[in-house]
């Protein structure tokens, strides 16, 4: 395989590693462009190793949010990443650059007792250091310190597992990154591109733009960290958080709502960070975000329309949170983390419920709360208050043995509801009543299924198709009802709507209202605020 040094006619037979390379930006450094940290949580976090199937990669480092690229690999089959566990022996010389440092390496190499234990070790920017080691037992490990000290006219030091080592298999060079000392992690980066042209690395079969830190900061399992910059991150985030067939304004308004949030919460640096690794992550608790495999042309032309363009309030920008349907009210921030944000505050979103998906019910066994919340047997669950939005802000499950209260976002987290705009069916529910206006006036009716509707396209149709809730839309707000009591003895059932904390802006409502011919900009106002700047 050959080694090529950018601007030098340079070939070295070699192992896998293809050249010393100079300070090279990738994609993900585009001038000017917000960089970001996500943490691909879903699907790569606390793993025994990582594959990366790409063929071609570059290794390098980032430092004051400049990456350099450093050596380039080639392995037809790709590269496997583990932690490094195990004694090694550290070279105290470190060489300050690849050429002396692959020459001592080569010396190590014909040391045939400890050669296939010895390992080249990036230990941070233009450090280099020789390793050998990688077993459980000391004694084998220092049994290799005499010969390596006269070999390479240095010393060597004994050193356990620290959190912070990683080797790279995939090629004849036995290849490894130590962060301890430094704080700094290797990235890798695709050199080549895949089938459409994009630079994308893929990993245990993951596919994304940008750069991967892969390590265990500190641990003994490994993590990716994604950097990119937010531009291409937002190709698969908008792409993962809205279906494609939204309307162009409403995927607009996510892909600055999107944009603003990760820039709110990132520092705008790929620099390694290995006590917080990341502060995105892939996930719904932070952005989902699905890489490359969630790109679409039309989530892409959401992000391009609007390149740049975020949120601001009171000259900062804003925490846009956003969720999936409000159920026809949206939630103050106050009321589910005790963030008390003028621009998250409750709004009236009663169109929400037409594209915010079905109302829906949940029903928990005694059994199921018990081993849950470990009060005993479960012998009640009550509502101890609402919001003003219809949601429920606290409630106490009390057993035999002590009670538990949950508060705001708790409540869906512990009893994993799909909203707390919701509430608890008894045995006299009395929200089964509905009051029907007809022309002999208003009456109370116990079921819906015995009534008809008259849809806006003046067609009628009958209520009685099996389903549990039906939702009644007014002027400012949406209610649900049961068709029928859902009360079932030896259950607690909650029923509500909506999808989601509630917070901040309606994926469901914006969608309703790009419909309406509304622009992201009005879209986003009407959530946040009009106080708020777009810009």
């Amino acid at each position: 395989m050959r080694y090529i040094k950018r601007g030098v006619a340079l070939f070295l037979c070699v192992a896998m590693i293809l050249g010393v390379i100079g300070f090279n930006k990738t994609d993900s450094d585009a001038a000017g462009l917000y960089i970001v940290r996500v943490g691909l949580t879903e699907h790569l976090k606390a793993q025994d190793s990582i594959y990366i199937s790409t063929k071609k990669i570059a290794i390098g480092y980032c430092v004051n949010n400049t990456y350099s690229e450093y050596i380039h690999f080639y392995n037809a089959k790709g590269f496997t990443f583990k932690p490094a566990t195990g004694y090694y022996l550290v070279s105290n010389k470190v060489y300050p650059t690849y050429a002396k440092a692959i020459a001592a390496y080569n010396k190590a190499m014909k040391l045939s007792a400890s050669k296939k234990y010895t390992y080249l070790c990036m230990t941070g920017k233009n450090k280099w250091n020789i390793y050998v080691g990688g077993v459980s037992d000391i004694d084998t490990v220092n049994s290799f310190k005499s010969k390596l000290n006269s070999k390479l006219k240095t010393t060597f030091s004994i050193t356990s597992y620290n959190g912070h080592r990683v080797v790279i298999s995939g090629g004849k060079t036995n290849l490894m990154y130590d962060g301890a000392d430094s704080g700094q992690y290797v990235q890798i980066v695709a050199n080549v591109l895949n089938a459409k042209g994009s630079q994308t690395l893929t990993a245990n079969g993951y596919e994304y733009r940008g750069r991967m830190e892969i390590a265990p900061y500190g641990g003994d399992k490994l993590t990716v960290v994604n950097v990119l910059n937010v531009e291409n991150y937002l190709r698969g985030c908008v792409g993962t958080q809205m279906d494609s067939t939204y309307p162009h304004e409403a995927l607009r308004a996510q892909a600055v709502a999107s944009r603003t949030y990760a820039e709110h919460v990132c520092n705008n640096t790929g620099d390694t960070n290995v006590k917080v690794p990341y502060t995105l992550n892939d996930t719904a608790s932070s952005q989902e975000y699905g890489g490359y495999a969630k790109e679409n042309a039309r989530a892409v032309t959401g992000v391009t329309s609007t390149r740049g363009i975020t949120i601001f309030g009171n000259g900062d920008q804003i925490e846009s949170r956003y969720f999936l349907s409000s159920g026809g009210m949206t939630e103050s921030a106050v009321n589910i983390w005790g963030l008390n944000k003028d621009y998250l505050t409750s709004v009236a979103d009663a169109e929400d419920i037409v594209y915010g998906g079905e109302p829906w019910v949940k029903s928990f066994s005694v059994s199921e709360l018990s081993d849950k919340f470990k009060v005993g047997t479960v012998t009640n669950v009550a509502v101890d208050s609402m919001t003003d939005s219809g949601r429920i802000y606290a409630l106490t499950i009390t057993g035999d043995t002590g009670s538990i209260t949950l508060k705001g976002e708790n409540i869906l987290n512990q009893l994993d509801l799909p909203s707390s705009r919701a509430r608890i069916i008894t045995n006299e529910d009395p929200n089964t009543k509905v009051s029907i206006l007809s022309a002999e006036g208003v009456s109370e009716v116990d079921s819906l299924k015995s009534c008809y509707a008259l849809s806006n396209k003046d067609s009628v149709a009958t209520l009685d198709n099996g389903l549990k809730q039906y939702v009644a839309i007014g002027a400012n707000d949406a209610r649900s009802y049961m068709a029928s009591n859902g009360y079932t003895d030896g259950e607690f059932t909650f029923a509500g709507v909506g999808y989601g904390h509630g917070v901040g802006m309606s994926q469901a409502g914006a969608k309703a209202l790009a419909k309406k011919g509304k622009t992201y900009k009005q879209i986003l106002k009407y959530y946040y605020g009009s106080q708020v700047t777009i810009q």
